[in-house]
């Protein structure tokens, strides 16, 4: 019998991800690959700052379609980076209901649509993603500062990788 590796659970047991809540999500690239954006830094005492590539574009349209489309949510603040995108993801339901979509489908719908679009092939983005449940104004402003933060700190980030952006034409 083959023995396979069993995937760690990302989602917080027990936790209904359909209600009311903010949420910081990373979604990461398959194999770490640089599709959406280049960091550019001009001089050292100016921020550095995000090129978009052509997918980096269609991942922006993308957050700002799903802002549009789905009135109780909201994607507050995001960062496009060369491989992962890093998203405030809020949620405002009314009444607790069957149909309110869970960030788990705000995701998926994200990513589903943004492969689609680019047009790559099968797979851009690695399987499920990141998330941390956004209790507070102390961690709101903590993980604010983060995401303004991510391109001046690119080369110290854990998920930096060197090589350069892929060019899709």
């Amino acid at each position: 019998m083959t023995d396979y590796t069993k995937r760690k659970p990302t989602r917080l047991k027990n936790y209904d991800y359909s209600s009311t809540g903010t949420y910081f999500v990373t979604v990461c690239t398959q194999n770490r690959i640089n599709y959406f954006s280049d960091i550019v830094i001009s001089n050292a005492s100016e921020p550095a700052t995000v090129r978009l590539t052509r997918f980096g574009k269609i991942a922006e349209e993308q957050i700002k379609a799903i802002n549009f489309k789905y009135v109780d949510v909201d994607i507050e603040n995001y960062v496009i980076m060369p491989n992962h995108i890093h998203m405030i993801i809020s949620t405002f339901y009314d009444n607790e209901k069957d149909n309110n979509i869970s960030v788990t489908d705000v995701v998926r719908i994200f990513k589903s649509l943004t492969t689609r679009l680019c047009k790559v092939g099968p797979v851009i983005f690695q399987r499920s993603f990141y998330d941390h449940i956004i209790r507070n104004d102390t961690d709101y402003s903590r993980i604010l500062n983060y995401i303004n933060n991510n391109p001046s700190r690119w080369e110290e980030d854990s998920l930096y990788n060197s090589a350069k952006t892929v060019t899709v034409l």
